[in-house]
C-alpha cells in the first residue's frame, strides 16, 4: 500500500496496518480484536488498556526513583523502539506518535512497575513500498499532532516523508519521559511552557530564516537547554543508564539532519558505530559547549571533517537501548546511583532481569 494508493480512509488504513502487524505478535504493539461497519459507522475493537495512556500516567502517577522502577522503564522504552523498528522493517510509518497513543496494559501488574507500554492508533500509518529517496510523490497532509511532528513536516512539506519522522516523534516522547522521571508533572509543565513560544502546540524545533533566503529548522532553544542541563547533572550522567538514555535522545533521535534521501537502512553512522563499540560513558557533553556535540574528544578525532550528526533509524536506536539495558542488568550502580534512590519507597535490585 504505497502512499496515495490502497485504502482511502483512516478506518481501512488502520485495519490494514493492524492485520499485517498482528502476524508478528509484538509485545509492544496493540493487537486487533476485530473490526466491523454498520452503515457509515466503522468500529475497531482492541483489548481494554486498563492503565490508560502515557499522558495520563505522567499527570496522575508519582515517580518511583528506585532501581526496580528504573529498569522497568528502560525495558519499556526499549520495547517501544523495538516495536517501531518492526513497523519500519515492514515498511510502515506510524505518522502520529504521541503520549496519548502509547497505551498502558496491566496484564501482570506488580508494585513498582507501570505496566506494558504499547503503540496504538495506526490510522495515520503509511506503507512505504520504496525508499524515500526513490519516491517522487510528496506526503500530502500534516495530520499528526503538531507538538510531536518532525522538522521535515514543515521544511520539506512538498517532499516524501521517511520513516525517520517517527524517530523524531519518539525522541520527543523519550525526552518528556526523562523529564517526568526527574521533575515529575511540574517538570513537564515547565518544558511545555518553555517551548510554547506563543503557540498552543509548540514543536521541539524552531524555524528560522536562512541568510540566503528560505527557512531552516533548528532544535528548539528550550529543548537544547534542557538536554545540556541534563548532561551537566553528574549524578545522572556519569556512568548511569539515564545519562546514556539522554545521549541516545540527543545524538540519535532529536537530530534535524537526515541521511541522504531520508533512507533508514543505510550502514551505521560513525556515531552509532562508536556508541555500540565503546562504553557509553565516553560520550559526553562539555559544560562550556553552546550546542550539543556529536562525540567526546577521544572519539570525534577519528571522524571525517565533513561528518554531520544525522538522525538514526529505529534499528540502530533499539540496539543502543538494548545495550543500556544489558549494562543496567549487570551493574546496579550504573542502573541508578545509590545516592539517587528514593529510600522512602524502597528498592529491590534482586528482582531485575528478563526482557521487554
Amino acid at each position: 500500500m504505497p502512499d496515495g494508493f490502497g485504502p482511502v480512509n483512516l478506518f481501512d488504513r488502520e485495519v490494514f496496518t493492524l492485520e499485517k502487524l498482528a502476524n508478528f505478535d509484538h509485545k509492544h504493539l496493540v493487537t486487533l480484536s476485530g473490526s466491523f461497519s454498520r452503515g457509515d459507522r466503522h468500529y475497531i475493537l482492541f483489548p481494554w488498556a486498563n492503565g490508560g495512556n502515557l499522558r495520563e500516567l505522567w499527570v496522575k502517577d508519582p515517580r518511583l526513583l528506585n532501581r526496580k522502577f528504573m529498569f522497568h522503564v528502560l525495558e519499556q522504552l526499549t520495547g517501544l523502539m523495538g516495536a517501531l523498528c518492526l513497523m519500519h522493517n515492514e515498511k510502515f510509518r506510524h505518522g502520529d506518535l504521541k503520549p496519548e497513543n502509547i497505551l498502558i496494559f496491566h496484564e501482570d501488574e506488580h508494585e513498582g512497575q507501570i505496566g506494558t507500554l504499547k503503540i496504538s492508533d495506526m490510522g495515520q500509518a503509511q506503507c512505504h513500498q520504496q525508499q524515500t529517496c526513490y519516491r517522487s510523490q510528496p506526503t500530502q497532509t500534516r495530520i499528526g499532532t503538531m507538538r510531536y511532528e518532525a522538522p521535515e513536516a514543515v521544511i520539506s512539506i512538498n517532499k516524501p516523508r521517511s520513516r525517520l519522522y517517527d524517530v523524531w516523534s519518539m525522541g520527543c516522547i523519550f525526552l518528556e519521559f526523562i523529564v517526568w522521571l526527574l521533575d515529575g508533572p511540574a517538570g513537564l509543565e515547565a518544558l511545555a511552557r518553555d517551548t510554547q513560544g506563543g503557540t498552543r502546540q509548540a514543536t521541539f524545533f524552531d524555524i528560522k530564516p536562512r541568510d540566503q533566503g528560505g527557512s531552516q529548522a533548528d532544535l528548539h532553544s528550550a529543548v537544547r537547554t534542557r538536554l545540556v542541563s541534563l548532561m551537566r547533572h553528574e549524578a545522572w550522567t556519569v556512568d548511569t543508564s539515564l545519562g546514556d538514555l539522554v545521549r541516545v535522545v540527543s545524538d540519535q533521535m532529536l537530530v534535524i539532519s537526515l541521511p541522504q534521501g531520508g533512507s533508514f537502512d543505510k550502514d551505521p553512522s560513525p556515531l552509532t558505530s562508536n556508541l555500540l563499540a565503546k562504553p557509553m560513558a565516553e560520550l559526553s557533553v562539555s559544560p562550556e559547549a553552546g550546542v550539543i556535540p556529536d562525540l567526546a574528544a577521544e572519539t570525534s578525532s577519528s571522524l571525517p571533517n565533513s561528518y554531520i550528526k544525522q538522525r538514526a533509524d529505529a534499528s540502530k536506536i533499539t540496539k543502543s537501548l538494548e545495550r543500556i539495558c544489558g549494562m543496567a542488568r549487570e551493574e546496579s550502580t550504573y542502573l541508578l546511583p545509590s545516592d539517587i534512590i528514593d529510600t522512602k519507597r524502597g528498592d529491590d535490585v534482586d528482582t531485575l532481569g528478563g526482557t521487554s
